[in-house]
């Protein structure tokens, strides 16, 4: 897979001596991205979707497990429907985020594509099973993650509420942690993301090229 960053994709220095701080920098690249991912073509998401939710269902840390977190997909992300129900099918539980109170968010078990309900506008289908709170994920073997963009050193750039960065940290060691990204949305070594102290490494991503392993 070629990871170099299209001519087309913005990236924003920032630092010591720099315009920008890491939050101005990390803002600017979630409006670019998302001002991308909202004009890009439903035909090619579908199919860029398609390849990605393949690729993810290649990986050998799938084989053998019992329960894996993944997310129920927004119109423009990565779609994930397929994915649920062949790993369901698999008889793999599959653990999807909630809404709890306030900002707080836990884990519920997939039941089916149609069980799956928008409660708050913008916000990703949610299951209607209970919820089971946010410890569940340390019986998971696999994440696999949203994210607006990713680099080679693992850094992984989400919405920018920090809930994944919590449930990261409180995984299991041996958890592994795929993000599910496009093509675009890939830097090279020579462009990291933005990074800061609380942001948690993840080990690889699947995008419609393939998978990569940090």
């Amino acid at each position: 897979m070629k990871n170099n960053n299209p001519i087309d994709q913005p990236y924003f220095e920032c630092g010591p001596g720099k315009a920008m701080s890491l939050t101005d920098a990390k803002a600017e690249f979630r409006r670019s991205i998302v001002a991308q991912r909202n004009s890009r073509d439903k035909r090619k998401v579908a199919l860029d979707s398609s390849n990605i939710q393949e690729f993810a269902l290649m990986l050998d840390e799938l084989r053998g497990a019992k329960k894996i977190a993944l997310y129920a997909a927004r119109a423009n992300e990565p779609q994930t429907s397929m994915l649920m129900r062949v790993l369901d099918m698999r008889s793999i539980q599959v653990l999807l985020p909630v809404l709890g109170e306030g900002l707080d968010r836990g884990w519920a078990a997939f039941l089916s594509l149609q069980d799956l309900q928008v409660r708050l506008p913008g916000r990703p289908p949610e299951p209607t099973s209970p919820d089971l709170g946010e410890e569940i994920v340390k019986e998971c073997e696999v994440i696999l993650c949203p994210a607006l963009a990713v680099d080679m050193n693992g850094t992984r750039l989400g919405h920018g509420g920090g809930w994944y960065d919590r449930v990261l940290k409180i995984k299991r060691p041996d958890t592994k942690v795929f993000a599910l990204v496009f093509d675009e949305e890939v830097y090279d070594l020579d462009h990291p993301l933005p990074t800061e102290e609380h942001d948690v490494k993840i080990d690889g991503f699947i995008s419609p090229s393939g998978i990569v392993r940090i």
